[in-house]
């Protein structure tokens, strides 16, 4: 996740985009992505310190929320 942020290969919508992919790769795994569960600051701070120190354990937890296995 740390690449598709970094990347921004778009002027606008990389962060629509990514949401989008990751969410075909959840539903490919097995799980659905609920992004009305995210925590905007949360996730900001996660993704800051991820970029800054490659410590995932912040988005781990600001992602928790936002994942379901599917039935």
């Amino acid at each position: 996740m740390r690449e598709l942020n970094v990347c921004h290969p778009f002027r606008e919508g990389n962060g629509r985009t990514v949401r989008a992919f990751l969410r075909q790769l959840a539903a490919a795994a097995g799980y659905l992505l609920d992004w009305s569960e995210l925590n905007a600051e949360a996730n900001i701070a996660a993704c800051q310190q991820h970029l800054a120190t490659a410590d995932l354990s912040l988005l781990v937890t600001a992602l928790r929320p936002v994942v379901r296995r599917l039935p």
